[in-house]
């Protein structure tokens, strides 16, 4: 039983269509959205809808498989770019939100449920750079955040933990995005600043314990390694050492451009403040070197 409701889990996610379907009937708050699979299918949605992010049903990521739109003349070319017979589009209506945040929500078999604090999240060219804690947000939003996480969580019957990405809209409201049942990315960040991490808390809740405690002992930037432009293939990593700096790597054997090989987690350990752990961030940028490991004669 247990193995089927996480396979029904999986089959949810997997499709952003059945995704967003899901959140409907749980009464979750998602972006207008419409089913495409024609160009004039597309051109009614955009006149209906106004501007478009469109995305494959299955297999994107970290930005691939969406292209935005805003005029007619776009859609030839979106359309064919997207679209084939094994993968539908949905058009989605462009949301403009002031930042995005992640909610990570573990439930237990007994139906115990724990939020992990709420953490806000930046990305450059659609993948996620760093994910700071505490987010910016004030205690309505936040508690609103976590109920609907919850309510996710328990429409679902989740066992484990569930990482829910939300847009906060400028008037304070909240739109569900995306579903991601697993330790998440922008989760990682409970490694060192909580006293129990991510891993832990699926493991318990799997496994029917109580669920550990997730409360942060210090604000966090958690920020994303990623494979450099300039090759591809087997690679060094040098990070400057600091008692505040946790580097985790991957053990991915290639680094890939734009792949992600690891990350740092900068913890604020003397209540220097978010400002300073946000310089410590552009510090990294510049003395991180990751270079193509030099094979021996």
């Amino acid at each position: 039983e247990d193995v089927s409701k996480g396979s029904e889990m999986l089959r949810i996610a997997q499709n952003r269509l059945r995704e967003k379907k899901t959140l409907v009937r749980l009464n979750i708050p998602v972006a207008p959205f419409q089913k495409i699979t024609t160009e004039k299918e597309l051109s009614l949605a955009l006149k209906s809808l106004g501007e478009l992010m469109l995305k494959t049903v299955t297999g994107g990521y970290d930005g691939k498989g969406q292209v935005r739109i805003s005029k007619v003349e776009q859609i030839p070319e979106a359309f064919s770019t997207l679209y084939s017979t094994k993968t539908e589009i949905v058009a989605e209506q462009f949301v403009s939100f002031e930042r995005e945040v992640s909610v990570i929500v573990a439930r237990n078999r007994l139906g115990e449920i724990s939020c992990i604090p709420i953490e806000e999240n930046v990305h450059e060219n659609n993948i996620l750079t760093i994910s700071r804690l505490p987010a910016r947000l004030d205690s309505r939003v936040r508690e609103q955040a976590q109920l609907l996480a919850k309510q996710i969580a328990e429409g679902l019957e989740l066992v484990g933990v569930l990482a829910v990405e939300m847009f906060v809209l400028p008037d304070g409201k909240l739109m569900v995005n995306e579903l991601a049942p697993r330790p998440h990315n922008s989760g990682h960040f409970t490694l060192n600043d909580c006293a129990t991490s991510q891993f832990e808390q699926h493991l318990r809740a799997i496994l029917g314990m109580n669920l550990g405690d997730m409360s942060i002992k210090s604000p966090t930037i958690m920020y994303n390694i990623l494979g450099p432009a300039t090759f591809q293939g087997e690679y060094n990593v040098l990070c400057p050492k600091k008692n505040n700096i946790f580097l985790k790597m991957y053990g991915k054997l290639e680094s890939k451009p734009q792949r992600k090989i690891g990350h740092i987690n900068i913890v604020d350990k003397d209540n220097s403040g978010m400002n300073e752990l946000l310089n410590q961030v552009e510090d990294l940028k510049k003395n991180l070197v990751i270079e193509p490991k030099q094979t021996p004669y």
